[in-house]
């Protein structure tokens, strides 16, 4: 999700955490990604102090913080 105009002029990124609850996160306000599982199906998103846990790849979250994503 994108939108570039108005208050929200930075790109946003939306996840899903691992009990379901949404985040619609601001790019800039993503600290770090990190996807140390051993089975790579899941990533960790450091905003600020938090770390969301994401029930998603690391290589499919970066494509939808990059923009890659249509």
């Amino acid at each position: 999700m994108r939108r570039r105009s108005g208050a929200w002029s930075e790109p946003l990124v939306r996840l899903n955490d691992e009990e379901g609850r949404r985040h619609l996160v601001r790019v800039g306000h993503i600290n770090a990604l990190s996807g140390t599982d051993l089975l790579q199906n899941e990533t960790f998103v450091k905003l600020g102090s938090q770390i969301v846990r994401v029930p998603e790849p690391l290589d499919a979250v970066l494509e939808r913080v990059l923009g890659e994503e249509d």
